[in-house]
């Protein structure tokens, strides 16, 4: 039964220093544009911290499809974010329609074929014919499901608590 229970840790403790590495998954993010003009321009969608582009264009980035939601509707939307030589933020189509175009600050950093999404607080404000639209962008990270490295650690934990307590039983019942 000794042997076991060494065979049990030596296991545990490789599982731990293989899967304990850090994720590879991107971590995902949620952009929330609250609109001075009030709640109906308002937007939000999720996307992932260091997203695949569809293209990476002369200045910026394109992401196809994502799921923008406006005041309780969603569309799918093509959104394109661009470097700051050209005026920052970040613009969405649908289809060949321009639903938005809102310059500032760029959102980004990397290069634009694997780009990684900037955190924190932008004020964006639209130029043009589309009227105007100010107003504030939140990106934020959304707290998340633990990593596997997370649960393992914790079951290996509540194993050699239990092994603990069963030689402890053990060595009770030897001594009475």
């Amino acid at each position: 039964m000794r042997m076991l229970g060494k065979t049990f840790v030596a296991a545990a403790i490789a599982s731990v220093a293989l899967l304990s590495t850090p994720a590879l998954a991107a971590e995902t993010l949620q952009f929330n544009f609250s609109a001075l003009s009030g709640p109906a321009a308002s937007f939000n969608f999720t996307a992932n911290s260091s997203p695949s582009p569809v293209d990476a264009l002369a200045s910026g980035f394109r992401l196809n499809g994502i799921d923008v939601n406006f005041g309780g509707t969603t569309s799918s939307e093509d959104l394109t974010f661009w470097d700051s030589s050209i005026g920052g933020g970040f613009s969405g189509n649908q289809g060949f329609v321009l639903m938005f175009n809102l310059f500032g600050p760029q959102l980004f950093t990397g290069p634009y074929d694997a780009p990684t999404f900037l955190t924190g607080s932008f004020d964006l404000h639209s130029q043009g014919t589309a009227g105007p639209l100010a107003g504030t962008l939140t990106i934020s990270a959304v707290s998340g499901v633990p990593e596997p490295a997370t649960w393992t650690l914790m079951l290996v934990g509540f194993g050699a608590i239990g092994l603990t307590t069963r030689r402890r039983r053990k060595s009770c019942h030897a001594i009475a």
